[in-house]
């Protein structure tokens, strides 16, 4: 029976990392990137060669090589970032806030995509001036890398899309 993703991911690494290893101390994205680069290599073989195999689970066409080593770059970096067991049991934290994180931005574009809010209405004009003022402060608030992602100013929207974007947030502060 084939491996599944992150059990093979994880035994390459700890395969190509030898005694270098030591579970529950060792972080991997600690090492010194000239070695880590080395040992990042060794692993990707061996994940290749295990799709390549059938030893690991992979859907997609076998035959196409360049996109399995594709996916055993990808995997590997995922995992070496993501993975407790590579990562001496530490979750892991995305290094960077911004957009994409931030949940005011993600409820307030959500009341566009609903289809409640018209285009050319005062209120979509009222919500996209908002999205462009939540946008414009996490640019500064990442200057400073301390991105607030539950700020934003809710009295600058209507009574009702405030009850509507509070909806999507759950509990904002």
């Amino acid at each position: 029976m084939a491996k599944k993703q992150k059990e093979a991911v994880v035994e390459a690494v700890i395969t190509a990392l030898g005694s270098n290893f030591v579970a529950g101390e060792t972080v991997v994205g600690d090492i010194d990137a000239s070695e880590l680069k080395e040992y990042k290599k060794e692993a990707r073989q061996i994940v290749f060669d295990g799709v390549l195999s059938g030893d690991i689970n992979y859907t997609k066409d076998l035959t196409d090589e360049k996109t399995i080593r594709k996916y055993a770059n990808n995997v590997v970096d995922n995992y070496i970032r993501r993975a407790k067991e590579l990562n001496a049991g530490q979750s892991y934290k995305p290094s960077k806030e911004g957009t994409k994180r931030d949940l005011k931005l993600k409820a307030l574009s959500a009341l566009i995509s609903t289809g409640k809010v018209v285009e050319g209405t005062e209120d979509y004009n009222s919500v996209i001036s908002s999205i462009a003022t939540r946008k414009e402060e996490i640019v500064q608030e990442r200057g400073s890398k301390s991105v607030k992602r539950t700020e934003i100013n809710m009295d600058s929207l209507p009574p009702h899309l405030q009850e509507l974007a509070k909806a999507n947030l759950g509990n904002p502060s």
